[in-house]
């Protein structure tokens, strides 16, 4: 799956899944629909979404970028105003909120196009399609993510963004920081 997101063909150039390039993004916008102001505005009491893809059944896809995104970090470097580089030594001890960046939310959306991933999950697995599931303690969060059964956290997106988030840092920082602590409830945040 996630070969697939970098890379259409592992052979090719490594210029990345050429796919990508049909992904409209936008900044949030004024939505007509009734009720809503902007793009990303909660239906609820719930705070707006880091980003939303729309039109994810189709060629070209959407994915509207919510203002909590500028508040994520980069990998390594300060991406936004506001928003701290992302380093090892800013996550250590444990799995947490503090590994999430904005690539991480990006690749949380890219799991929800269809057209990117239906072969790899509708073939051997047949799981209908990635979705944000419904879960008694969320389905988001590096906490959340982990209390979902098997089937759950098969069609879940954050799963997927959460599983490659961890694999990276373990990976980054384990030369110098040794292995992370697993996650707690309170550093799902």
């Amino acid at each position: 799956m996630f070969r697939r997101i970098i890379d259409q063909n592992p052979s090719d150039d490594g210029a990345g899944n050429g796919l990508l390039g049909n992904i409209q993004f936008s900044r949030d916008y004024f939505d007509s629909r009734p009720g809503n102001e902007l793009a990303c505005t909660p239906d609820d009491d719930t705070p707006p979404d880091e980003a939303e893809m729309r039109e994810f059944k189709t060629d070209h896809p959407k994915i509207i970028l919510c203002e909590p995104i500028f508040t994520y970090g980069v990998i390594g470097r300060q991406g936004y105003p506001n928003a701290p580089g992302v380093t090892c030594d800013n996550i250590y001890p444990r799995i947490s909120h503090r590994m999430e960046t904005f690539g991480h939310n990006l690749l949380h959306e890219y799991t929800h196009w269809d057209k990117l991933l239906v072969d790899i999950v509708q073939g051997p697995f047949d799981i209908p399609g990635i979705e944000d599931v419904e879960a008694d303690n969320g389905a988001y969060g590096c906490w959340a993510v982990r209390q979902l059964d098997r089937p759950q956290s098969q069609r879940n997106a954050d799963s997927y963004a959460w599983l490659a988030t961890e694999v990276f840092w373990t990976q980054t920082c384990f030369g110098t920081h040794g292995p992370l602590q697993e996650p707690r409830k309170e550093d799902n945040a």
